[in-house]
């Protein structure tokens, strides 16, 4: 090795020795930060033994999930709550995307103000059970609950 004349011998001895102490300081001071006492203080995450590490609980979209929900699941979801409301002789229901379409089918004798509670109390039940969706209910009466005969 070619050492320039203005650099001497000692020196080159000196820095060897300086950087071999400066990489052992280095080296003790890492081993001893990365070794630290809080150990006990660590908590690991435990995933569900899906086979899946556990994302099965955080994808909604997942049909592994135990929260997946299918057209046909709402639907049916939809009408066992529409079944809670007296009233209602039939409904069709319409999924199209994000949007709900409720039809109830009310009986003929059914009273304007009654059928005005019943499609606010479907409304109402409807959408607190499916948030997901935009709920629009009309029944075979909306045409007089709007006031056109």
């Amino acid at each position: 090795m070619n050492i320039p004349a203005c650099i001497s011998p000692q020196f080159v001895r000196l820095l060897g020795k300086r950087s071999r102490t400066v990489a052992a300081a280095a080296l003790i001071s890492i081993a001893l930060i990365g070794c630290g006492g809080n150990a006990d203080k660590v908590k690991t995450n435990s995933y569900k033994n899906d086979g899946l590490l556990g994302t099965t609980q955080g994808n909604p979209n997942n049909p592994a999930n135990p929260q997946y929900h299918t057209y046909a699941a709402d639907t049916q979801l939809i009408k066992s709550t529409l079944q809670q409301i007296s009233g209602i002789r039939s409904s069709s229901i319409i999924m199209n995307g994000p949007n709900v379409y409720v039809n109830l089918d009310l009986t003929d004798d059914t009273p304007l103000e009654e059928a005005m509670r019943i499609k606010n109390e479907a409304q109402t039940k409807v959408s607190q059970m499916m948030p997901r969706y935009n709920v629009k209910v009309s029944t075979n009466k909306s045409r007089m609950l709007n006031g056109v005969k």
